[in-house]
């Protein structure tokens, strides 16, 4: 009976506040992108495998770290992808990591996540706009940001009219369920 009403008691305040450590994989949702060259075509930017740390809440906020191993970003063609692994990022470097403290709560509404991405071992502040809503024994983190390949020393891949743009658009679109924080 306890354990019921504990669980109970957890769902009701979960979209509130979460106390606990998070641990979140692509099982969960994804981080999807698109690119664009100047032939006009577009094509998707997948990260098949990521990890995000939420860390405990503490007196002075929240450490939050996203990881995306560079090898594990699809185009969707073997070939650009191929020439975005070994030519563009640096192996020295083989993931790209975005780190915020922060001590706003996870809670329903709008966040400006204020924050440094790291790439090729380059660090940038960036800020990412994320929309955290309830659902059903959760929450959703939605949002978007963009990504300027030349801020980070990379030139855009491609020759001629296959050339890259410059700017790369990125999509999040996540679920945390209560089972998933670590208390």
């Amino acid at each position: 009976m306890k354990k019921t009403i504990k669980k109970a008691f957890g769902i009701f305040l979960f979209p509130i506040i979460m106390v606990g450590a998070i641990h979140l994989s692509n099982d969960v949702g994804s981080i999807i992108g698109s690119g664009s060259s100047k032939n006009g075509d577009v094509f998707p930017v997948i990260a098949q495998e990521f990890n995000i740390h939420i860390s405990d809440e503490i007196s002075d906020g929240r450490t939050i770290e996203v990881s995306i191993p560079v090898k594990k970003i699809t185009t969707e063609n073997w070939m650009r992808d191929k020439h975005m692994q070994m030519a563009i990022f640096d192996n020295e470097f083989p993931n790209i990591v975005f780190r915020a403290n922060t001590l706003l709560p996870i809670q329903p509404g709008n966040i400006e996540l204020d924050g440094t991405l790291t790439i090729n071992g380059k660090d940038r502040k960036h800020q990412l706009d994320l929309l955290l809503e309830t659902v059903n024994g959760g929450i959703s983190i939605k949002g978007n940001t963009q990504i300027s390949l030349k801020e980070y020393g990379i030139k855009a891949p491609g020759m001629g009219p296959m050339k890259v743009f410059d700017l790369v658009l990125i999509d999040f679109d996540l679920k945390i369920l209560d089972s998933q924080i670590i208390s």
